[in-house]
């Protein structure tokens, strides 16, 4: 009997929407195939098949175009992703009040450095075209991206201390008791425990994730922001995404050559 084709992820690989949609297909052992794209050019492969942004992910029989729809779906294999009603509570929770923060104050930040920007966004790219082109208009895409996403000072810093204001309120979620030794939504690592690491890994740069860690360091990172990201990653927060990548975060990629 001829196997069937791995399902097809469409990304913008340090994407901490990517990385939630992701890590759900790999701990659920769906296999798949990652087909890599900066922010903007990735449109050239979503709309055909459907969708806008990223994550997609294309079955032989669906597509789907939301990262909670992607961690649903990894739901019929891996049911502890949702014990409880709260789990999908927190897990929308993080993706509208904590995601789209953290990835603002991201992208202020890495953007700061330019030659940080070009290695996590444009290395990990599958097509050589597409890799050439995005260094070449890499001014103009940097552009956009901060247009789009209102990337500026004033709303970065609006949204690192909208952050902060969510984290201060999850911490209590953990418990008195040492890093791990509770989840944030119940008896198992959750689609909320999934969705706020992910999210997190934008600020905590957990060595585990291959698309953030091997082409950003400390010393890319602004001197005036540095003291505020050491200590979130310092807090009991910071630590519990660092355990959840060394305990809960497998990897099973297929991925594309680059053409």
């Amino acid at each position: 009997m001829k196997a069937m084709p791995p399902a097809l992820l469409v990304s913008i690989p340090a994407s901490n929407y990517v990385e939630k949609a992701r890590w759900a297909l790999q701990l659920a052992e769906i296999p798949f195939e990652e087909e890599k794209h900066i922010a903007l050019l990735a449109y050239r492969s979503t709309m055909p098949k459907g969708g806008k942004s990223v994550p997609l992910l294309k079955t032989s029989s669906f597509v789907l175009t939301d990262s909670s729809d992607i961690l649903q779906y990894c739901a019929q294999k891996l049911p502890s992703l949702y014990p409880n009603d709260e789990a999908k509570k927190l897990e929308l929770y993080y993706d509208t009040e904590l995601g789209p923060h953290l990835r603002r104050f991201t992208y202020y930040m890495v953007f700061k450095d330019t030659a940080a920007a070009k290695r996590v966004l444009l290395q990990p790219l599958d097509s050589w075209f597409e890799f050439l082109l995005a260094w070449l208009l890499f001014p103009l895409i940097k552009f956009l991206i901060c247009q789009g996403m209102l990337i500026d000072e004033e709303n970065a810093m609006k949204s690192w201390a909208k952050a902060v204001t969510v984290l201060e309120e999850q911490e209590a979620k953990l418990g008195d008791g040492p890093v791990g030794s509770q989840y944030l939504a119940g008896p198992t690592f959750s689609a909320a425990d999934i969705s706020f690491c992910a999210h997190m890994s934008l600020i905590v740069h957990p060595p585990e994730h291959k698309y953030i860690s091997p082409y950003v360091t400390d010393d890319n990172i602004p001197p005036e922001l540095r003291e505020r990201v050491h200590k979130l990653r310092q807090s009991k927060l910071g630590q519990y995404v660092s355990w959840g990548y060394e305990n809960h975060r497998p990897d099973m990629m297929v991925t594309i050559p680059k053409k």
